[in-house]
């Protein structure tokens, strides 16, 4: 996931090669007359073959296909979310129809680094560990760190005492260790954390903006960015988001950025922002840069 150094296991490696293999319905449909803006070569022509996994606001798959080998491992439906539509608006500049594998989160990263999929989705920080074994695009968005709780907490000092939750593999899970010492409660999943945080069993739940965002629709809970603060890395330096390619596709790689730089450029990233929920700065991440993990 974002925030999250992901170790793949065997068998989900076996599961997302053989994803890659099937034939699936794209989600696009490119007019015959359709002149791409860029040159580059694609596993299955007209087609960019997207490997994501569900992670709503930035990823999700509506209407999917069929599951593999009985597995959750399904290919087509409709790619959505803000990773979603940067994607769709790319492929049509490049007069693509877009076929989704949709996967496990550690998948993704075999899946692209093995040639099985063009390019990987999913809110994917910019690491160092990752920049080893994948081709990432320049800085997308910003996710940028918050605190979810009843009553509307921005300052990390204001939870002192107090049980603090968040979710296991996290980038920040060592540093919120160090600060909050006992009163740091792990989940497996923002989904666990954020029944336990609905239920009272812990004060305040710390993760991003987005994910904040897309599990209080419903509810009462307050989604405050996070003030920066020295002991919180992450609160100082949010991760930047992008897309995964796998290493030596540089055609591909400069199409990305190529169009990612358009829609910056012509407001259209700040648009998919706001409408996905997010404050349009987010759109503006800065220079490139990675962090640990």
């Amino acid at each position: 996931m974002c925030a999250r150094a992901i170790r793949v296991a065997a068998t989900a490696v076996v599961v997302a090669v053989s994803v890659s293999a099937c034939g699936g319905q794209g989600s696009s449909e490119v007019s015959e007359d359709c002149v791409p803006e860029h040159e580059f070569e694609t596993i299955d022509d007209g087609v960019l073959t997207v490997s994501t996994y569900p992670l709503p606001p930035f990823s999700n798959v509506e209407d999917r296909g069929e599951a593999v080998d009985g597995t959750a491992f399904t290919i087509g439906g409709t790619l959505v979310g803000v990773d979603g539509d940067i994607l769709n608006e790319f492929a049509a500049r490049e007069c693509l129809e877009i076929e989704v594998h949709s996967t496990a989160a550690g998948a993704v990263l075999s899946a692209v680094q093995s040639g099985g999929a063009d390019v990987g989705a999913g809110n994917w920080y910019r690491t160092t560990e990752r920049a080893e074994i994948l081709d990432l695009t320049d800085p997308i968005y910003l996710d940028r760190l918050a605190i979810i709780a009843p009553d509307g907490v921005s300052d990390f000092a204001d939870l002192q005492d107090r049980r603090v939750g968040t979710v296991v593999g996290y980038q920040y899970v060592e540093d919120l260790r160090d600060y909050f010492a006992e009163d740091l409660v792990l989940y497996n999943s923002p989904l666990l954390m954020f029944r336990a945080l609905e239920d009272g069993d812990i004060d305040a739940a710390v993760d991003t903006v987005g994910v904040g965002n897309e599990f209080t629709r419903e509810n009462d809970l307050n989604v405050e960015e996070a003030e920066p603060l020295e002991d919180i890395s992450a609160s100082l330096e949010p991760g930047q988001s992008a897309f995964l390619v796998e290493q030596g596709h540089d055609d591909l790689l400069e199409a990305l950025n190529a169009t990612i730089e358009s829609l910056r450029e012509e407001g259209r990233l700040a648009e998919i922002m706001e409408e996905n929920g997010f404050d349009e700065s987010s759109a503006e991440p800065g220079e490139p840069r990675f962090i640990d993990g």
